[in-house]
This record gives structure tokens, sequence and C-alpha cells, in this order.
């Protein structure tokens, strides 16, 4: 049987239909287990390429989802969206099947599942994506900061992100920043013509509003009591009064309300009903719904977050030092993989 990434599918297939391969897999690889999970493009979803999720409703299991990136697969051969999508659906396999709770979740079950996969169907799927470029071709939005992490390997005060969210008390890697440095951030670059792109719309949803304003409804025309000059057939038009008489009430001329009238079926006393009362306590039958959710980011919040930590001298590993083998520098060991993925991509 052909492997499931042979060349040739590039130009049969090359954008396969994901809902018939995630059926196809499912029976081939996973005994049709996951007929309760759904699959489906994430057309917003920037910094990795797949997501698996799944709830947890005391203790049993409940929906799953697998969310592939639109995005960033668009752009890749259809080799990496078939591993992709076996990758997402090992997680959903552990969740439906095995209740695995790792939410790291590339342990020796995962990494067996992977080989087992790859030796039957000729794949390469690995625990992690490595979709670097494309995940920097969508980082659009620039900041960097101005104080003393700007001469700070590996990221030299730049924060880069897809979407246009400044550095703040959100990030994880925030109050490490404000220990160690407290500089501001400053928004040096965005994608070409974004600040226009928002203008213009802002001012078309103003056009409109006007437009609006200006179109005449019921009221100018029979708002207005003064009589208004209209040629129809030369005769000036009135504007209609509703009801302009004194009137009389009906029924007598008391206006006293309260009292007055009488309870139908001749019975005047109140009754009094007493309602239940509504627990505003949860039942205890209530259970809570966890979601896990594994998203393979290739985020660099994470190693922000490193490069912004304290230096422990007590710790050897914080003032060793070693030489980086790609560009000889001489780079902190605790940090030494931060500063091989840039000094390599």
């Amino acid at each position: 049987m052909p492997s499931l990434v042979d060349p040739s599918y590039e130009l049969i297939d090359p954008c396969p239909d994901i809902h018939a391969l995630f059926v196809q897999f499912d029976t081939r690889f996973f005994g049709s287990s996951l007929q309760c999970c759904e699959v489906k493009w994430s057309p917003r979803m920037y910094s990795c390429a797949g997501i698996c999720s799944y709830e947890v409703r005391g203790g049993r299991g409940g929906l799953c989802s697998i969310r592939l990136s639109q995005p960033l697969l668009k752009l890749r051969p259809r080799k990496d969206l078939v591993e992709t999508l076996l990758h997402e659906m090992i997680h959903a396999y552990l969740f439906v099947k095995e209740r695995n709770r790792d939410r790291d979740g590339h342990g020796p079950q995962f990494q067996a599942h992977m080989n087992r996969i790859n030796s039957e169907s000729g794949t390469n799927i690995t625990i992690y994506h490595t979709f670097h470029d494309e995940v920097a071709l969508y980082k659009q939005h620039v900041w960097r900061c101005e104080g003393s992490c700007r001469n700070r390997r590996p990221f030299f005060g730049y924060v880069k992100r897809s979407s246009n969210r400044a550095p703040g008390p959100n990030d994880r890697w925030w109050s490490q920043h404000q220990a160690n440095c407290g500089g501001q951030f400053i928004k040096i670059k965005e994608p070409e013509g974004y600040g226009q792109k928002r203008g213009r719309k802002k001012k078309e949803n103003e056009t409109k509003t006007d437009d609006r304003k200006k179109t005449p409804n019921l009221d100018d025309y029979f708002g207005n009591k003064d009589v208004k000059e209209k040629k129809s057939g030369g005769v000036p038009v009135e504007s209609i009064v509703p009801f302009s008489g004194t009137g009389q009430m009906l029924g007598g001329g008391s206006t006293s309300f309260p009292g007055s009238g009488q309870r139908l079926g001749g019975n005047t006393q109140r009754s009094s009903i007493q309602m239940p009362q509504i627990s505003q306590k949860p039942s205890s039958s209530t259970k809570p719904i966890e979601v896990i959710v594994l998203d393979d980011s290739d985020e660099e919040d994470d190693y922000l977050e490193a490069s912004f930590v304290v230096v422990d001298n007590s710790n050897s590993k914080t003032t060793t030092r070693v030489i980086c083998p790609s560009c000889n520098e001489n780079v902190l060991e605790i940090l030494i993989h931060d500063h091989l993925d840039h000094c390599l991509g």
C-alpha cells in the first residue's frame, strides 16, 4: 500500500477534504473510535497548526474537537496537512479512549501511537509542529521595549504578534518584565494599510448613519401640528390630528380607579398564593465542566518568560556559558535552546 504522504498525492489530490481524511484515518488507525469527535478549519488561528480540545463533565468525557489552521496549512504541502491531522487525532484518541489528561500531551503513550502510525503509513508525525516561517509571516504587529531588555538576547526587546494585542498584564511574562526591566513597549510596525482600513471602515459606518438620519419617516409627516402647504391639485393639505375633542369617560364620570372595580366570580376577598422559593444555590447534581486544550503553539511567550527570569547564581546552569554551534556566540546554558531557535530560524 502506498504511503499516505506519497509525492504523487500532491498532484492527484492537493487540497483534500479533511472530513473524508478524518473518517479514513479513524477507520484505519483508531478502530472507528473517534466518531464522537468533530474536525473543522479555523480561519483565524495563526500561532499553531492544530488544536485538540475536549470537555470533562464530572469525571466523564464530553465534546472532543479538532481545529486545523487554515492560514498556516494552506501554505504547506498536502503532506503537512495529513501529518498535522494525524497528530491531533492521536490527542483525540488518548482523550476519548484512555482519558489522558496530561496537558503536555506528548508522553510515552502519544509517542507509542505516533511511532505505530509512522511505521504503518510512511508518515513522519513529530511531537511538535515546526511551521516557524508561516507563523512569522503572519506576525506583522511588532513592539519593542525602550528599557534595558532591548539589549538582551535572544529577543532584544521585540514582541511580534499576528493580532493587534499590545504586551500587557495578560501576558504570563509581564510581571517578570516589570520586575527586571520595567520599560515601555512602543509599537514600531504593523501591516501595510492597517490603520487606513480601520479609518475607512469607520468613515463608511458614519456615512451610513448620516444617510439613515436623512431618510424621512412617519414622524416627519405626522409629528408637526402646523398646516403644511403641499401642492396636491392646488389644495393645501393639513396635518392629520388623531383626536382634538374633550371626550367623555365611558361608564360614568368617576375617575377614581382604586376600589371601583369588582373581582370576577363575586369574591372580593384577596387570597394570597404562596409561590415556592427558588433556591439560588446550584444543584448538587450539577457537575463542573473542565475544558482541556492542547494547541502545540509556536508562540514565543514561553521563551519571553524565560528571557525575563532573574538569574539565580546558586544554580550552576544559570552561570554556565556554552558556545553556540551555529554562530559561535557565548550564551548562557539556560538560554541556549531559545538562542538556537532564533539563530537557526
